[in-house]
C-alpha cells in the first residue's frame, strides 16, 4: 500500500533530517546553496524564520507517522504577479517513494 504524504508546517523536531539531506552529495547536486557546512543550529534557525516568512514559504513533506521526508518550497513569492520559484527537496531514503507532483496543487493556491 502506497504511503499517504501530507504537507504541514516545519517543526524544530524535523531539524535533524534536514540536516542529513543537506550533508548528502547526491542531493545537494541539484540545489543552489552549500549545505556542506550547514550545523544543527543552522537549520534550526532556518526553520524558526521559515514560520513567519512572508516572501518564502517552507513546508514539511510527512506522512501519517509524522516522520519529516522532505521540504516542498515557494521561493521569491510575488502575489501581485501570482509567481514564486518551485522547490522540492527530499532525504535520500525517501527518493522514489514519496510522489509529490501534486503537491504544487496544494500548495500553489496559497499565492492567490
Amino acid at each position: 500500500m502506497m504511503k499517504k504524504f501530507f504537507l504541514r508546517k516545519l517543526q524544530l523536531k524535523d531539524a535533524p533530517r534536514m540536516l542529513e539531506w543537506q550533508h548528502d552529495e547526491n542531493v545537494m547536486r541539484y540545489l543552489q546553496f552549500d549545505g556542506a557546512n550547514k550545523t544543527l543550529a543552522d537549520v534550526q534557525k532556518f526553520i524558526e524564520q521559515a514560520q513567519d516568512c512572508c516572501d518564502n514559504l517552507h513546508l514539511a513533506v510527512t506522512a501519517e507517522d509524522d516522520k519529516y521526508y522532505g521540504t516542498v518550497s515557494l521561493k521569491n513569492i510575488d502575489k501581485a504577479r501570482g509567481e514564486a520559484e518551485y522547490a522540492i527537496a527530499l532525504h535520500p531514503d525517501s527518493w522514489g517513494g514519496v510522489h509529490l507532483f501534486p503537491s504544487k496543487f496544494c500548495i500553489l493556491p496559497l499565492l492567490i
